[in-house]
């Protein structure tokens, strides 16, 4: 295994703690958003220390570039979250899962579409097991929703929550084409990406704070818990912030397929931690899953091997 996809499934297995957080939180009837707080408040205070006051920090001598990139993608993933509670409106749960967790798919396709970036056959087909992955896990899931769950549903509401599940494909892999043009645009010869990840990463979550914030605001306070929803977005917050900076790592990995790994590795570890922290059933979808996990990454590795 390469040194850089071994720390994709690091960073996969550190996001899949997002999953146990937004779980806990829904065991006491909190919505996502409440957790996303906490991701996004460990995030901006890690990397606003890292920004300016680490033994690297580059501070506002950043590039106006990095910091606009940064809280574009904050936008985008802030954006995703009001996707997921507009899609439950108007269909089931399982779809909207699968897209928010397709994460590879935009990064993948800029990679190859606008870099020229190319995958050798094993690498193709990692790709091809961990989109496989990524819906299968879905199918475990419950088809809670609104009308575009229901027979009853018009086109036109099917057509809209396909808008939607649309959208939130593209818009959650928007922070990883933002860490592939950072790597590929540079500054006094040098890359930005790694030497201003910090920065990029500081103005992602400020601005997903902001927009979970507000989304937050509009359940009120809940009024019970504090102690335990803080706690489950500490855990979250750390799992997020440890898989950022080892994403950021793994973003030259050819044609996108450092995200895939870490989509892969994310949806495993949280199958694994939410069924057996949690009691969820084990169905045939989630046996599946770990299959394809595991086929999916014995290809990435394949394809390292062969070209050694």
């Amino acid at each position: 295994m390469t040194f850089q996809l071994m720390l994709a499934l690091m960073a996969g297995v550190a996001f899949s703690l997002i999953a146990v957080a937004y779980r806990a939180n829904a065991a006491r009837g909190l919505p996502p958003a409440f957790a996303a707080v906490g991701f996004g408040l460990v995030g901006t205070v890690w990397f606003a220390f890292r920004s300016f006051w680490g033994a690297e920090a580059a501070g506002w001598s950043a590039p106006m570039l990095v910091w606009g990139l940064g809280l574009a993608a904050g936008l985008t993933q802030g954006v995703v979250v009001l996707l997921y509670r507009e899609g439950l409106r108007h269909g089931p749960l399982a779809p909207l899962w699968c897209a928010g967790n397709l994460t590879f798919v935009t990064p993948a396709f800029y990679a190859v579409a606008m870099l020229g970036e190319r995958l050798d056959g094993y690498q193709a087909a990692g790709m091809g097991v961990a989109f496989l992955c990524v819906v299968v896990s879905s199918l475990g899931h419950g088809e809670e929703g609104g009308a575009g769950g229901s027979s009853r549903a018009t086109w036109a509401q099917r057509l809209r929550y396909g808008g939607l599940l649309l959208a939130m494909v593209v818009a959650t892999g928007l922070v990883g084409v933002g860490f592939k043009y950072l790597a590929v645009t540079t500054s006094g010869g040098a890359p930005l990406n790694p030497r201003y990840n910090d920065c990029f990463m500081l103005g992602l979550y400020a601005a997903l704070t902001l927009c979970v914030i507000r989304e937050a605001w509009r359940h009120g306070c809940p009024r019970a818990g504090l102690g335990r929803m803080a706690w489950n977005g500490l855990v979250g917050g750390a799992g997020s912030v440890v898989g950022m900076a080892l994403t950021a790592r793994v973003s030259g990995l050819p044609g996108g397929i450092g995200f895939a790994a870490i989509s892969v590795a994310s949806v495993l570890a949280g199958a694994l931690l939410t069924s057996f922290g949690f009691h969820e059933k084990r169905g045939p979808a989630w046996y599946a899953t770990l299959v394809l996990a595991v086929v999916s990454v014995l290809l990435f590795n394949l394809s390292g091997l062969v070209a050694a």
